[in-house]
């Protein structure tokens, strides 16, 4: 599947945003790092906590899927290819 012009610049921006996101989250990376090799596998349970500024509390958790590991891999690869 070929990408267009427009196609193409998406991708730039979401690289740029990305290594931004790395940049203004530096603990992301390592923590993600971390968790890959043992923990981040089919099955996993991944559980996601969001605290808002007036206090109040999020939480969710979803099963980890073979399409969820895919997805895992293309930001992988996306993150080392920069």
């Amino acid at each position: 599947m070929a990408l267009n012009f427009q196609q193409l610049g998406m991708l730039a921006k979401l690289k740029s945003a990305f290594s931004t996101f790395q940049q203004e989250h530096p603990k992301f990376m390592p923590f993600i790092h971390a968790v890959k090799g043992d923990a981040c596998r089919k099955d996993s349970i991944i559980e996601i906590s969001v605290k808002s500024p007036e206090g109040r509390n999020y939480t969710t958790n979803f099963r980890v899927t073979e399409k969820d590991l895919e997805l895992i891999q293309m930001l992988k690869d996306m993150q080392e290819n920069q």
